[in-house]
């Protein structure tokens, strides 16, 4: 079968979306001829290659203002129509935008979309919620990453997932739980801005700095970096946490992909939620009675949320794209 997926950022840029689309298109390569579509936002990034057994072609915008972008962008999903046409299901993570005129040239054409996740923005605002719904009706199903989209966005998902987890060790299998003693690192995971709980992971820092005595390691970047204390070790974003996350012992996160592989390799898993849209969003995960959002601390992780995300698997999740396509 042959497969085009639509996304904004992928390989070799690092972020969620482009793990989660890059796990499921290294699953569905083993047995289907995957196109991925996606901006070239650096100048040196070739506009055509090979990745993992799937051919990426990349949109050139790079330097081109955000205003303007759309344009070009519908201009290259225009002149490559044809790679469309010659798909058996087309596929857009977040950006059913992107196909706005090709739909109406071919208004029986079967589209899907993932919608992963909100803007960042809060309260909501409202051209957002009509965008999701309009891209919503363009589509003949969805995935959403979230139950907590549904309610917010007022568009009806047909499948929810809350991501999935790469496994600790090659051959797979629940890693060893968390344990007292030991170097007691506290790894914040995610990007170094408001709405990711970041201030309050500084916060949590500095509250329990001299009770626990632990070390602040900092897999990710942003705007908010310089707030990082002197001692804290920054690592920038990286490609794989795993590594990071096997060395901690507690996970500051507020992502589903951040707390799936923290709990698949056994970490108590500390979050944070500022507004209401969060509060669902994480109360809604089915582990959020094992997430941490005050300052007692357990001692160890219950096997249950372990044994969740170790069946979390990437294998799984591209199972619940064939779903969606045979529906």
């Amino acid at each position: 079968m042959k497969i085009v997926f639509l996304t904004r950022l992928y390989w070799p840029h690092v972020g969620g979306v482009e793990k989660h689309v890059g796990e499921v298109v290294g699953e569905l390569v083993k047995k289907h001829q995957v196109t991925v579509a996606t901006e070239q936002y650096a100048a040196d990034l070739p506009l055509e290659e090979t990745v993992g057994g799937a051919r990426v072609l990349r949109i050139p915008v790079a330097g081109v203002g955000e205003r303007d972008k759309k344009w070009h962008i519908w201009r290259w999903i225009w002149a490559h129509r044809s790679i469309l046409n010659e798909a058996d299901l087309i596929h857009a993570h977040d950006v059913v935008f992107w196909l706005y005129a090709y739909k109406l040239a071919r208004p029986v054409r079967r589209i899907y979309a993932t919608f992963h996740g909100w803007e960042g923005l809060y309260p909501l605002p409202t051209k957002n919620i009509l965008q999701r719904r309009l891209d919503a009706q363009a589509t003949t199903g969805n995935i959403c990453v979230g139950d907590y989209i549904a309610k917010w966005y007022g568009i009806k998902p047909s499948l929810v997932t809350y991501g999935a987890a790469s496994p600790l060790h090659p051959r797979g299998g629940v890693a060893p739980a968390a344990h007292p003693g030991g170097e007691k690192i506290l790894l914040f995971l995610g990007r170094l801005e408001e709405n990711t709980g970041w201030r309050e992971c500084l916060n949590k820092y500095r509250r329990l700095k001299d009770k626990l005595g632990w070390q602040l390691v900092v897999a990710g970047d942003g705007s908010l970096r310089h707030l990082a204390p002197r001692q804290a070790r920054l690592l920038g974003f990286v490609s794989d946490a795993r590594p990071y996350i096997a060395a901690a012992r507690y996970v500051f996160t507020t992502g589903y992909l951040g707390i799936a592989e923290a709990f698949a390799a056994g970490k108590i898993v500390l979050s944070h939620y500022e507004n209401p849209l969060k509060k669902d969003y994480l109360l809604g995960h089915p582990m959020a009675k094992y997430l941490i959002f005050s300052d007692n601390l357990p001692e160890r992780l219950p096997r249950e949320p372990q044994l969740w995300a170790s069946r979390q698997t990437w294998a799984k999740l591209a199972q619940n794209y064939h779903d969606l396509w045979a529906k």
